[in-house]
């Protein structure tokens, strides 16, 4: 005798149910802010809630690169603009069959993150950081800082996403050179909730691959000289 479609519904319901269930066992996440449920065409979903990540400041390490053989200059690190900062959209979670288990943010801010990290790496090139109007700027926009979760029933891929451009001007915002641009993506599959941790990792990585690319990028020292000796 044929299924009917009531029982097929039915069968798809457990399952879908073992599947979240199975998802739900304790990996370490912590709801921090409960959205509360969300509806698609009127249908109700399960609640999902805000999670807040830690992500580590990056940490230069020492050493020669190419940003470090050009002379010493004193630069200034303006705030990177994020035109894109959302509490519910930094990343997002899911279980089997693409049920929602929760949105993410990152703590520092990304535009936080990446400005630390473009100083850090200044420094450790022998260049001198200061908050003074007569240094090089540098700025950034944050075009892309997320995660988010590729998922089977056996094992979760998590994915992290950056993007950002940079601009090199003159001190004062004179001379403005080109724009550099950024990229980096990331993946780390577990076999277990995809906890705090994990995503921390993931994302840390994609920092300090983007940071990799920054110390070495013969366009960065070599707008960063432009700019300092005012050509």
């Amino acid at each position: 005798m044929k299924p009917t479609m009531a029982a097929i519904r039915a069968f798809s319901i457990v399952i879908t149910a073992l599947a979240v269930s199975a998802c739900a066992t304790p990996g370490g996440t912590v709801a921090v802010v409960a959205v509360g449920n969300v509806t698609k065409n009127n249908a109700r979903t399960l609640p999902v809630s805000v999670v807040t990540v830690g992500i580590p400041k990056h940490s230069a390490s020492s050493g020669s690169s190419t940003l470090s053989s050009i002379p010493p200059a004193i630069v200034r690190v303006l705030p990177f603009n994020d035109d894109k900062r959302d509490l519910d959209i930094e990343g997002k979670s899911t279980a089997a069959f693409g049920v929602p288990m929760g949105n993410i943010r990152f703590e520092p801010s990304p535009a936080t993150l990446l400005g630390q990290a473009v100083i850090s790496e200044i420094k450790a090139a022998g260049h001198t950081v200061t908050e003074g109007v007569d240094g090089t700027q540098i700025t950034g926009a944050i075009v892309e800082f997320e995660t988010h979760t590729d998922t089977t029933l056996l094992y979760w891929d998590v994915i992290g996403s950056l993007a950002v451009s940079l601009q090199i001007m003159g001190a004062r915002g004179s001379n403005p050179g080109a724009l550099l641009d950024y990229r980096a993506r990331c993946m780390e599959r577990t076999y277990i909730w995809p906890s705090e941790t994990v995503i921390a990792g993931v994302m840390s990585k994609c920092l300090n691959d983007f940071a990799n690319k920054l110390r070495n990028d013969i366009r960065a020292a070599n707008a960063l000289r432009n700019a300092s000796s005012g050509r």
